[in-house]
């Protein structure tokens, strides 16, 4: 091979070799652009919660809640439990 040919190939690899960073290159700001767009998408969906859960609680649902007695995973507002609990357990037991 002589000196010209062996020059031509160099060049051509370094071609080669810069296709292949500026693909490298290319490709990092794609994914750069993906995680930014997932980034803003999941932060809008929890400013939409905030939103909604402000909204919620600005109701006149305000009421606390307890646990319901004899009852596994159910709940039930305190105030009407206290304002008369044989009533509750009545009905618990009909």
């Amino acid at each position: 091979m002589g000196s010209c040919e062996s020059t031509a190939k160099n060049s051509e690899e370094k071609k080669s070799g810069e296709n292949i960073e500026q693909l490298n290159m290319s490709r990092l700001s794609s994914e750069e652009e993906v995680i930014k767009k997932i980034a803003i998408g999941a932060g809008i969906v929890l400013l939409g919660w905030g939103l909604c859960k402000l909204i919620n609680n600005g109701g006149s649902n305000n009421k606390k809640m307890m646990k319901a007695p004899g009852r596994n995973d159910s709940y039930i507002y305190r105030d009407e439990f206290e304002s008369n609990p044989s009533e509750y357990f009545r009905r618990l037991r009909d």
